[in-house]
């Protein structure tokens, strides 16, 4: 664990987006403009222990438009995603005068189809994992996978290869008859959209889509132009 501590200090060091995002010198609107279309995270509410919660809806993506993109900007996508993580830790410890080090993180599966079943999306995943758990380890508290459909087992079977042994033992996976009780167990009510199972309804909607992307659309090819123009790709 010491190793790897020390290596991601290094790599942080070495690579200019880190302090780029963290600090906003660098320009982040191509990636603020693609979280509305890929992974679909979005920051609401606090756990029991009073940690950060990140809710994805992975099954709302669309990935037509994946192959399109270089790696390296979902790397660097990733690499911005995690660095605003860090940076509402951060703000939170301020905030409570005590340190937030992890954080709960909930995937609501709802909508995942045989439409997901891409190669080269799950190959750009896979190195967006492996970045994650090689250079921002230990900040992730639990994840709570709800909703999960029928084919669900079959990306299970490809997908669990992509996180360390460390982070499978975190995965809790839930099924509808306990997905109520599951959530509860550790988020109050109050912090769980009403389409969970929970309290929470933001302006209407019982997704809480105010805060978390709705998703169910593909990358705008406006969208796709300019990220291959910054990143000197033709397609």
């Amino acid at each position: 664990a010491a190793d790897q501590y020390t290596e991601a200090i290094r790599w942080y060091a070495s690579n200019p987006l880190v302090s780029g995002f963290y600090l906003g010198t660098v320009d982040a609107s191509l990636h603020r403009r693609f979280d509305s279309y890929w992974q679909l995270q979005g920051l609401l509410g606090r756990d029991r222990d009073g940690d950060c919660i990140s809710w994805e809806g992975l099954g709302r993506s669309v990935f037509d438009s994946c192959h399109l993109l270089p790696d390296e900007f979902f790397l660097d996508h990733q690499v911005h995603s995690l660095v605003r993580m860090q940076q509402a830790l951060d703000e939170q410890t301020k905030l409570d005068g005590r340190p937030h080090m992890q954080y709960t993180f909930v995937e609501d599966l709802h909508g995942l189809g045989l439409q997901h079943f891409k190669a080269d999306a799950f190959r750009k995943y896979r190195k967006c994992a492996r970045l994650g758990q090689d250079y921002f380890p230990e900040t992730l508290k639990r994840v709570i996978i709800v909703r999960a459909p029928w084919i669900f087992p079959k990306m299970w079977n490809i997908f669990q290869h992509f996180f360390d042994e460390g982070v499978r033992d975190k995965i809790i996976i839930l099924g509808d008859d306990e997905m109520h009780a599951g959530l509860r167990k550790y988020i109050d009510s109050k912090w769980i959209p009403k389409s969970l199972g929970g309290d929470l309804c933001l302006d209407g909607s019982p997704d809480c889509f105010s805060i978390l992307p709705p998703g169910r659309a593909d990358v705008p090819q406006e969208l796709v132009d300019e990220i291959l123009a910054t990143y000197a790709v033709s397609e």
